[in-house]
């Protein structure tokens, strides 16, 4: 019988500069979007739409951030908009660092088999006859065992010279 090989350690543990580095980008996301509000603030309330320029982009968010938006939309507007884009913003990275913890990150399961796996490598017949173990939250069997034909259950015997001929 063959043995499969063990799973290699990985050579290091991973670093501080990837988180560092998501962190970073992260960030300067939000602050783009900082810059953005403006002028989909402005889309949102009839006066057109116009992509900041690189030359007003920074000062358009620092003036977000200082709490005096130049814009035609007026400041309500703006940090509406602000806060829905920023919002959106952390609900999507939300989701996708749920994604990556359950699929890459500490939350996967190394070594489960996909159904098609399990179907190939252990054929329909057996997959069948084997319902109970391999799913039996779909498959309950009704005895606290699991096993797939329960004993009957009786009352205790009554001693043998108790009972009647």
């Amino acid at each position: 019988m063959t043995r499969l090989p063990a799973r290699q350690a990985e050579p290091a543990p991973p670093g501080w500069e990837l988180p560092l580095l998501c962190a970073l980008v992260w960030v300067l996301m939000a602050l783009l979007l900082l810059g953005a509000a403006p002028p989909v603030a402005e889309a949102s309330t009839g006066h057109g739409f116009a992509w900041p320029t690189r030359e007003t982009l920074w000062p358009d968010v620092a003036a977000v951030l200082a709490g005096h938006p130049s814009s035609a939309a007026g400041a309500g507007a703006v940090y509406t908009t602000a806060a829905t884009l920023e919002v959106a913003y952390l609900a999507l990275t939300l989701t996708a660092l749920r994604w990556w913890w359950f699929a890459a990150g500490p939350g996967r399961r190394p070594g489960l088999a996909t159904p098609g796996q399990a179907r190939t490598a252990l054929g329909p017949a057996r997959l069948r006859r084997n319902v109970a173990v391999i799913r039996p939250d779909l498959h309950p069997t009704g005895h606290p065992t699991g096993t797939r034909h329960p004993r009957r259950q009786t009352r205790p015997r009554a001693p043998r010279a108790a009972r009647r001929p």
